[in-house]
């Protein structure tokens, strides 16, 4: 599941923000992905 958020992220062009928000925040970067992806 997680992997399709990524993946989603990735195609939406949010792959960038996440990949960043995700080295900061740690395991964070999940729970940012969430609301990118419904965002998008």
């Amino acid at each position: 599941m997680v992997r399709n958020l990524l993946e989603n992220a990735r195609r939406h062009g949010h792959g960038g923000d996440v990949a960043c928000l995700g080295r900061e925040g740690g395991g964070s970067r999940f729970v940012v992905t969430l609301p990118r992806a419904i965002v998008a």
